[in-house]
């Protein structure tokens, strides 16, 4: 199963994705994830991979106007939560130089990983995370529906797809545009916010 044929329809949402992500390391709200040695790590790759299986689970059956076909969510959510999909996802994170130790081989190291993010957004209770939370979410049950095609899981994905727009939107709003107001001095001022990820 080839993650990257569906995360390259999903470009842009990476993008924001991976922008926070850095911005949430620096800011010190991720963590754990960092070091993957420690027992704190451990941990939270345990809760992390719990609240991945259970918000895949809850999105797929209360969330959408159709009751699944019977296998239909257990087949989605093996499909989200593979470690090989996590691993594809840490790769395109680029959060490789934060880790501490040697570079991962394993893909299932790499799945870690995110599942500790995952873990560490949750707890961080940050209304900002919570929704880069919700987005990296609704990117893997993208990927994990993508390979159980039906009309419903297609008016599934486009109420999906509704969604990730709305929450990139809101993302978006709270990153500061850069805003050029020449004063008559030539001064520039520039519009800054405590969402500055650059």
């Amino acid at each position: 199963m080839d993650m990257d044929i569906t995360l390259s329809d999903y470009e842009y949402e990476i993008y924001v994705i991976k922008k926070y992500i850095h911005k949430f390391i620096k800011d010190k709200i991720i963590v754990s994830a960092l070091y993957p040695k420690s027992d704190d790590f451990e941990n939270k790759e345990c809760f992390g991979d719990k609240i991945l299986g259970y918000r895949v689970v809850e999105m797929v059956t209360t969330e959408y106007d159709f009751v699944p076909k019977p296998g239909t969510t257990s087949r989605i959510l093996d499909s989200s939560v593979a470690n090989e999909t996590l691993s594809q996802l840490y790769s395109r994170l680029e959060i490789e130089p934060y880790i501490t130790g040697p570079a991962f081989s394993n893909y299932k190291k790499k799945a870690d990983v995110v599942e500790v993010i995952i873990c560490e957004l949750k707890r961080s209770k940050d209304e900002v995370a919570m929704k880069v939370l919700e987005l990296l979410i609704l990117l893997l049950i993208q990927h994990g529906m993508f390979y159980y095609m039906s009309d419903e899981i297609w008016r599934a994905q486009c109420s999906n797809r509704d969604t990730m727009s709305a929450i990139v939107k809101y993302l978006n709003s709270q990153v500061p545009q850069v805003r050029h107001a020449t004063c008559l001095s030539g001064e520039v001022v520039l519009k800054v916010s405590k969402y500055d990820y650059n």
